[in-house]
């Protein structure tokens, strides 16, 4: 299965680099970074054979190494791969509804964030895992192989990441060494807010040598 939350990044930024000008001119803007904290995930200590999706991330990640068949209920926002379109969708992934996870009597909740969730879910004897937005290929890694750990798909966790790094090296490679050097701007709203190398974004753009212009201003 390929893992479109990074390969589908890459190759279009590779598309984008290699099409790139030499010259890059832009207007006095003012560029508001959108940072994101490193993951701080940890394993579960057990085993999880029934599990409660509230990341579409973790989701995809789950049924990437081979844990879908584990997972009993997902967030609203959960659509792919689309065999998992068949599971439950009734809990809303904004706010959960505790009493609802715990009716599914899972063994594990894995989310993206905790906003009080963590302790509710201790206190009826739920165990979870929350797993950040990443900042770095590095932390989609960590929390790949950390699912693996929970899961008991360790080997298909491994294999999942050394395919990612094959692939991302590939996309990069493909890249003419013409394209570093080159500056960019990454656009989010018409305001020229915009994504600084703070990023995971600009960590992309990293990978083929590009200049954030935004973070000088």
């Amino acid at each position: 299965m390929k893992h479109r939350w990074l390969i589908a990044a890459v190759g279009v930024l590779a598309v984008v680099a290699a099409g790139c000008g030499s010259d890059s001119k832009s207007s006095s803007t003012t560029a508001a970074a959108a940072t994101t904290p490193s993951v701080a995930a940890s394993t579960p200590a057990t085993v999880a054979s029934k599990i409660v999706s509230l990341s579409p991330t973790a989701t995809e990640m789950l049924y990437a190494i081979g844990a879908g068949d584990q997972v009993i209920a997902v967030d609203q926002f959960s659509n792919y791969p689309e065999e998992v379109l068949q599971k439950p969708h009734d809990l809303d992934g904004n706010s959960p509804n505790v009493e609802a996870i715990a009716k599914l009597q899972p063994d594990l909740v894995v989310m993206q964030a905790d906003g009080g969730l963590v302790d509710q879910l201790k206190s009826v004897g739920i165990e979870s895992w929350v797993g950040p937005a990443a900042v770095t290929f590095d932390d989609i890694y960590t929390q790949i192989e950390q699912l693996g750990a929970a899961t008991g798909h360790v080997a298909d966790a491994a294999n999942v990441v050394a395919d990612m790094q094959t692939d991302i090296k590939a996309a990069v490679d493909a890249v003419p060494k013409t394209a570093a050097g080159l500056t960019y701007f990454h656009e989010l709203s018409p305001d020229f807010y915009s994504a600084t190398s703070a990023t995971f974004i600009g960590t992309v753009y990293d990978l083929f040598g590009l200049k954030n212009i935004a973070d000088d201003a």
